[in-house]
């Protein structure tokens, strides 16, 4: 359980006085932010400002509670639900390149969980990236079916299981697993070594240890199937990060036969599956200047439009700080 921040000091002039004086060394955002950590039992966090063209790095906390050992700027959190965007990126670029369109019916893709429910049949890649397919978040049970709550493009739901489907999509047209086109067309191209969709084996030395909301140290969630799945792609000489949604599936009956074989319970997972450092979202855009942890800042707007199909098309286009630029065509969310 961790935290991540990013202060962005070219909004609003009282933010950006704040942010530089952050940015110079003011040890008040520290003690604020370690006075809240405190309340709210959270044993650490990275966090990352711009403030015009530098960028500073800090860390604060313990990587597991009741020890001694300091979190630092390249501890490796679990980036939660913001792995969305990433895969979002990655599914969007994929439309761009012709591959898929937003509109279609995601069925003609891949059969659907549930062909049984007759309102999924209007269920596209659009609806499930803006959450309007009707799909809850995600299931517990086998016996449970998945069915939309409403006409998909009527409401919001949040679902997690919708982009769970789209990842089995994309791993059909492509034939790559989701962490494999993760790493090629996002993680690569910015420099982010220490992000990906599967637990590697390099980063654990560097993975913060997951607590409650408590601050109290918890097991790691699907260890068991993810040291079976390390061993099986090893026998059969293939990378990890080479894992498809197949391979998950196949370890998790072995290492946990009592435990449902569902999207919630397997990774990598698009919804939520992405490890990465905290700061990731500047820092690693960044050159190091200097001892002080401030650094100048790359374009990396321009080294992600050099790796996206948009950039013959909208050469022009600008990728903001903090902003991860989707798609050339209208945002998903945007037809509901």
């Amino acid at each position: 359980m961790g935290l991540a921040a990013l202060g962005v000091g070219s909004t609003l002039s009282g933010e950006k006085k704040q942010a530089t004086r952050y940015a110079r060394g003011d040890t008040g955002m520290d003690d604020d932010f370690e006075r809240i950590m405190r309340l709210a039992s959270v044993p650490s966090m990275a966090y990352a400002i711009v403030d015009g063209d530098k960028i500073s790095t800090k860390a604060l906390g313990v990587r597991r509670a009741g020890e001694a050992e300091r979190v630092t700027a390249d501890t490796v959190y679990a980036a939660a639900s913001l792995t969305k965007t990433v895969f979002s990126y990655v599914l969007l670029g994929l439309v761009n390149e012709g591959l898929l369109t937003l509109d279609r019916p995601a069925r003609e893709y891949l059969p659907l969980p549930n062909p049984d429910d007759p309102r999924a049949a209007g269920i596209t890649l659009r609806r499930l990236l803006s959450h309007s397919s009707g799909w809850r978040n995600w299931r517990f049970d086998t016996k449970q079916p998945l069915t939309s709550d409403f006409e998909p493009g009527t409401k919001w739901s949040y679902s997690g299981e919708g982009f769970f489907y789209m990842q089995r999509i994309l791993e059909k047209l492509t034939g790559k697993g989701m962490s494999q086109l993760a790493h090629e067309r996002v993680f690569e191209p910015l420099g982010m070594k220490r992000s990906s969709m599967v637990a590697l084996g390099e980063l654990e030395p560097f993975l913060a240890d997951p607590h409650s909301g408590r601050g109290e140290v918890i097991p790691t969630s699907g260890r068991p199937t993810l040291l079976e799945l390390r061993r099986a792609m090893a026998e059969r000489g293939v990378s990890l990060a080479m894992v498809k949604t197949e391979d998950s599936e196949a370890a998790s009956r072995v290492a946990e036969p009592a435990l449902p074989v569902l999207p919630v319970f397997l990774n990598p997972n698009a919804a939520g599956g992405q490890l990465r450092l905290q700061a990731h979202l500047s820092r690693q855009y960044a050159e190091r200047e200097g001892d002080g942890g401030v650094h100048q800042r790359r374009s990396w707007s321009a080294r992600l439009r050099a790796h996206h199909p948009c950039n013959a098309r909208r050469r022009s286009s600008r990728i903001p700080v903090g902003v991860t630029q989707m798609s050339c065509e209208s945002s998903a969310s945007s037809s509901m």
